[in-house]
């Protein structure tokens, strides 16, 4: 005998399921499929408007990416990344624009540490993927590995 309640029949005195396992749900404006390179750009930055998207295709063409392009990490992670120093590093400059973007800081000091911050961080990582691609362990190789001549 069973019975209805809520989402579950019962058999028996035992609970059944008789829904369907719910479809996983994507993020608003990010595809299901594969993403092109500007839409991971757009991630990386977090979709935050620092510039319009004909100036991030100049800044990703410069870069070697066409923004329409299927992205690959192997073959883009670095590029979009240098994309977004380079989108990033223009605000040091004029830090009341970036204070428009990112409206977070109550004063010019925190939002130019901050993008100071994020430019750094983004540096070390263009370097560790550098590293990693080029088949170093980063500092480390030049410090633990280093080749001195024999003297004849």
């Amino acid at each position: 005998m069973s019975r209805q309640i809520n989402d579950a029949q019962v058999y028996d005195g035992k609970p059944f399921f008789n829904k369907a396992a719910p479809e996983p749900m994507s993020a608003p404006g990010i595809p299901d499929g594969p993403i092109n390179c500007m839409t991971r750009l757009k991630m990386v930055l977090r979709h935050k408007a620092y510039c319009s998207d004909a100036e991030y295709e100049i800044y990703l063409g410069e870069n070697d990416i066409y923004p329409d392009e299927v992205y690959d990490k192997d073959v883009h992670q670095i590029g979009i990344y240098k994309t977004v120093l380079a989108i990033l590093e223009p605000f040091a400059n004029d830090i009341s624009l970036y204070m428009k973007v990112e409206l977070a800081f109550g004063n010019q000091g925190e939002a130019y540490t901050n993008l100071q911050k994020q430019i750094s961080e983004i540096k070390r990582k263009i370097r560790t993927l550098q590293d990693e691609q080029d088949g170093n362990d980063g500092c480390f190789t030049s410090m633990f590995y280093t080749h001195k001549k024999k003297r004849a």
